[in-house]
C-alpha cells in the first residue's frame, strides 16, 4: 500500500509528491510537529513513532 502526502509551498504554489518509498521525507514532516523516530516493525517495514504533544502519541506504518 502506498502512502502519499501532497505538499504545497506558500511562496511558489508548487507541489511535491512524497510517498512510502522515501520514509525519511515523511520523518522530516513528522519532526515538524514534535518528536519522531524512524524504526522498523516486526516484519521489517519502516515505521515512524513519536509525539505531537505531551499527551498525543503517534505511530505511522509505511
Amino acid at each position: 500500500m502506498s502512502v502519499a502526502l501532497l505538499l504545497a509551498t506558500t511562496t511558489t504554489q508548487a507541489t511535491e509528491m512524497i510517498n512510502a518509498e522515501n520514509p525519511e521525507a515523511i520523518l522530516d514532516i513528522a519532526k515538524g510537529f514534535g518528536s519522531a523516530r524512524l524504526k522498523k516493525d516486526r516484519e521489517g517495514d519502516p515505521m515512524i513513532s513519536g509525539r505531537i504533544s505531551m499527551m498525543t502519541k503517534i505511530q505511522t506504518w509505511i
